[in-house]
C-alpha cells in the first residue's frame, strides 16, 4: 500500500507515545481505538506536531507493524519499542481472553469490548463474549433466541 502524499513516517518517539496511550486503553475494538486516536493527536498538538495528525486506521497499521517485527538475531537485546510492544500484546491477549485458545488479541478484533461499551441492554440479548463464541452454534442459538 502506497504512502499518502505529504504523510510523515513514524519516528521512535511517536511509536513510544502510541504504545503508552495503548497501554492506558488496551484497545481491542473501534471505540477504544478512537480514544487512542483522539489522545494521540491531542498529545501531538501539545508538542507542536499538529501536521502529523493520524487516523485510527493509521495507528492500527503501525501497531500491526510493531507486532510483526521479527525477533532480533545475533543481538538478543530488545529495543524499548520491541519490549513495550510485546508487553502490550500480552495485555491485549489477557483482556481479550484469547490466551487460552491461542489467538493473538490484535487478530480477535472487537470480540471483547469493555463492559461499559458492550453491555448496553443490561445483560439481555446476545452476548459477544469469547465464552459464548466457544459454545456450539446450537447452544449459542438456543441460549440467545429461545
Amino acid at each position: 500500500m502506497a504512502r499518502t502524499k505529504n504523510s510523515f513516517t513514524y519516528v521512535d518517539n511517536e511509536k513510544l507515545l502510541l504504545l503508552s496511550i495503548m497501554r492506558k486503553y488496551v484497545p481491542l475494538g473501534t471505540n477504544q481505538w478512537k480514544k487512542v486516536e483522539k489522545e494521540y493527536n491531542a498529545s501531538l498538538t501539545e508538542q507542536s506536531f499538529s501536521e502529523r495528525h493520524r487516523t485510527f486506521d493509521s495507528l492500527k497499521t503501525m501497531w500491526t507493524r510493531l507486532t510483526e517485527m521479527k525477533k532480533p538475531t545475533g543481538n538478543p537485546t530488545l529495543t524499548r519499542i520491541e519490549k513495550e510492544a510485546r508487553q502490550l500484546t500480552k495485555m491485549m491477549d489477557e483482556k481479550a481472553g484469547s490466551k487460552s485458545i491461542g489467538i493473538p488479541a490484535h487478530l480477535v478484533g472487537t470480540a471483547a469490548e469493555s463492559d461499559e461499551e458492550s453491555d448496553t441492554d443490561g445483560g439481555a440479548g446476545p452476548s459477544n463474549t469469547l465464552e459464548s463464541i466457544r459454545k456450539s452454534p446450537l447452544e449459542y442459538y438456543s441460549q440467545n433466541n429461545g
